[in-house]
């Protein structure tokens, strides 16, 4: 979605910065939201024209032809601290393709995964730090192709059976059964 809490006017003030020498990477902005106008003007304006292409809403099966073409995918947030402990499926699923993110990003998931190295990580709302770090890919781009595989990370911390049991471990930790009568519930 490109909505404001997407906060992909940082990617192309980030572009904007970087000028000329993104023009090996194309960025291709998929579905509809808010700030969709708002972000065409600025690349019109900007002349980014060639590193940003708008592509309408699609079904969720085929995205995975885009994320799957991809070398690098890119996630942000508004830098809000509400947005500090959300993940978004869309994340998951980069990962789970193996794919390296580029984000803005702030919070204790996106320190672990740019610490195992599957990703790079900016401030939310820095486009300076975010051109810096999209520079870094470009100039070397051994950084997300020699990126250890993420698939086995989600595998292991997010599909159902492991994350279900986590969270019954969570909860049967914490949960204290009502005495009434001398019993406890069954």
């Amino acid at each position: 979605a490109l909505s404001v809490y997407m906060d992909l006017m940082t990617l192309m003030k980030a572009l904007k910065i970087l000028g000329g020498t993104t023009r090996h990477f194309r960025f291709i902005l998929i579905g509809y939201g808010e700030e969709q106008e708002n972000l065409q003007q600025f690349v019109k304006e900007n002349g980014l024209s060639e590193n940003v292409r708008f592509l309408p809403h699609m079904d969720r099966k085929d995205l995975v032809g885009f994320i799957c073409a991809a070398d690098v995918c890119y996630s942000s947030y508004n830098p809000h601290p509400i947005y500090q402990m959300a993940i978004s499926i869309k994340i998951l699923e980069y990962l789970a393709c193996n794919k390296y993110l580029l984000g803005a990003h702030d919070g204790p998931f996106f320190e672990r995964i740019r610490q195992k190295g599957f990703a790079t990580i900016s401030q939310p709302g820095n486009a300076v730090e975010l051109a810096g770090n999209l520079g870094a890919l470009i100039s070397h781009r051994d950084i997300y192709q020699q990126a250890p595989a993420s698939r086995e990370f989600i595998i292991e911390n997010f599909s159902l059976p492991p994350f279900s049991q986590r969270y019954l471990g969570l909860l049967e930790k914490h949960y204290r059964p009502a005495k009434i009568s001398g019993q406890t519930p069954d």
